[in-house]
């Protein structure tokens, strides 16, 4: 069974029971005063906070995601009937919830006095270290609001009403002079992608995806813009491998649809002069727009969408990870923000890049093939297979539509990038290997004087070259990689030999047609042996 945790604030199981508070002549007399208890948590999962402690402290264990919230402010403000006014009218209802009682003060039916117990003799109270807020010396009805929370909550609590002492819910007889109340803040999310999922491998462009709640106080934060409070920054700070490409922001609310660019927000774009940073600042047209949603209700998800394409010296065989910060308020300043949320997994591109060493044979040695004197090959061209069975049957990888087609250059290095190596995890973040662990090279063009490598070459990935990138204490990152030591290469070590064209024979393989071509001309170089010989005795016989 789920323990007692209030799921909205103030239930109606409270109002009830104040209101027996206020009409139960059975009670005992109500003590002078009490003190309220807040007790702020946040879930990740609103659904799982179970039910009301109806103003009784929980004596059990909170749900297990439920984590006390420093820095929430909340306003307190004594609710009395207005002048020439009592509760039990017949034309004033009692409120039942916190936006009753707003609206039956703006009606002129009862008064809103805010407490000057606070901070610097306010209405406001902060929750400290364990999420908690006691006000002592009360005596009557409140309306309790949360006005400013903390970063990275998806939804401020809705006002509530409380009584404080109250009667007991449970023995109508007696009161509670302390009164527990346990509001919860649902955590906002963001999630970031790269071309729809965490893993991209460096194709151009690159389309990258910032998701994030919009907080259920998104129309207060437009409310207080023009006093130059409330914000909504998304910060993008780009990896130096990749290149922003200019215009090609969107950012899009799941009801309003598309926002429109310098009405709803600006942007600015990654530059030198801001370390490549690229950010996206709602405007209050656009937080307006929000929280106006379809019209029928706010926008609950806000997306911001770019492009980018790799630098021309990006680098190869390691994971370049790209994070995305949410900044929020509806009442902070925004020359000195909150801390920001951010996703919890980061997305990142892995290009993987193997190549091999091309060489020619010496043309003088007997067996080239396994000469010890070799020397770079330049100008030597190969195509790459992701298996042997493609390889021979010409199905090749593609890279934006076009056959990988490299070459060896004047070192007899080949190079192949941009290869989709998939790197895997354990539940820890540590790296455990590739999903595919090798490639089939195919030399389709030989440099002038030389013979083609007879056959596809395997190209093993060592995957012991790797490991998680290390911090700057020394430990190892968890969900990264890289390749160690300095090497370029991701295989093990390889060199693939061209013969001269002039040294051997190419022999065609058994059973071709090159054999039997052969096997006749020898066939008819001998018949026209015999004769000659037979013609050379009949002329020695008759001389």
């Amino acid at each position: 069974m789920k323990k007692k945790f209030s799921s909205i604030v103030a239930s109606i199981a409270i109002v009830t029971v104040m209101m027996a508070s206020l009409f139960a002549p059975f009670a005992n007399a109500a003590p002078m005063t009490g003190t309220l208890h807040i007790l702020k948590y946040s879930m990740d999962d609103a659904s799982q906070a179970g039910e009301s402690t109806e103003g009784l402290q929980e004596t059990g264990q909170l749900p297990a995601n439920a984590v006390p919230l420093a820095g929430v402010i909340f306003e307190v403000s004594e609710m009395t009937p207005a002048d020439g006014k009592a509760w039990d009218d017949s034309d004033l209802v009692f409120p039942k919830t916190g936006q009753e009682a707003i609206d039956a003060a703006n009606a002129g039916l009862i008064k809103l006095a805010p407490l000057t117990t606070g901070a610097n003799g306010t209405n406001r109270y902060q929750t400290n270290q364990n999420g908690q807020i006691d006000i002592p010396d009360l005596n009557g009805y409140y309306l309790v609001r949360e006005v400013s929370s903390v970063q990275g909550v998806k939804t401020a609590v809705e006002p509530f009403v409380v009584s404080v002492p109250m009667i007991d819910p449970t023995d109508n007889t007696t009161w509670l002079e302390d009164v527990y109340v346990y509001p919860k803040n649902e955590l906002s999310s963001v999630k970031k992608t790269v071309d729809g999922g965490l893993l991209s491998h460096g194709e151009n462009p690159n389309t990258w995806k910032i998701t994030t709640h919009v907080p259920n106080t998104i129309g207060q934060a437009a409310q207080n813009a023009d006093a130059g409070k409330g914000y909504f920054h998304i910060v993008d700070q780009l990896h130096p491998n990749f290149v922003h490409e200019s215009g090609s922001v969107k950012v899009t609310g799941d009801k309003s649809g598309e926002l429109t660019r310098d009405y709803h927000y600006e942007v600015i774009e990654p530059s030198v002069d801001n370390n490549n940073t690229m950010t996206v600042k709602l405007k209050k047209e656009g937080m307006e727009q929000l929280a106006n949603g379809d019209g029928a209700g706010q926008d609950s998800v806000l997306s911001v969408e770019f492009r980018s394409s790799m630098a021309d010296d990006y680098d190869h065989n390691t994971s370049i990870h790209n994070n995305a910060l949410v900044f929020y308020s509806f009442e902070g300043d925004p020359d000195n923000p909150d801390p920001p949320t951010e996703p919890t997994d980061k997305p990142f591109i892995f290009d993987g890049m193997v190549g091999f060493m091309k060489v020619a044979a010496d043309e003088d040695e007997a067996v080239p093939a396994g000469s010890t004197n070799k020397k770079p090959l330049e100008g030597a061209y190969f195509q790459i297979a992701t298996s042997e069975a493609n390889a021979l049957n010409g199905n090749y990888i593609t890279r934006n539509g076009n056959v990988v087609r490299e070459q060896s250059d004047a070192s007899g290095v080949v190079r192949f990038k941009g290869l989709e190596l998939t790197p895997e995890f354990d539940v820890s973040g540590n790296f455990t290997g590739f999903v595919q662990d090798s490639f089939w090279a195919v030399e389709v063009q030989a440099p002038d004087g030389y013979n083609l490598i007879d056959g596809p070459v395997k190209i093993t990935i060592d995957a012991s070259a790797f490991g998680n990138k290390i911090d700057d204490q020394g430990r190892p990152i968890p969900n990264t990689v890289e390749l160690k030591d300095g090497k370029e290469f991701a295989n093990v070590e390889l060199t693939v030999v061209n013969t001269p064209s002039n040294s051997r024979l190419v022999l065609p393989k058994t059973g071709g047609m090159g054999t039997l071509m052969f096997t006749a001309g020898g066939i008819a170089l001998i018949g026209v042996a015999v004769v000659l010989l037979v013609v050379y005795r009949k002329k020695t016989r008759q001389n």
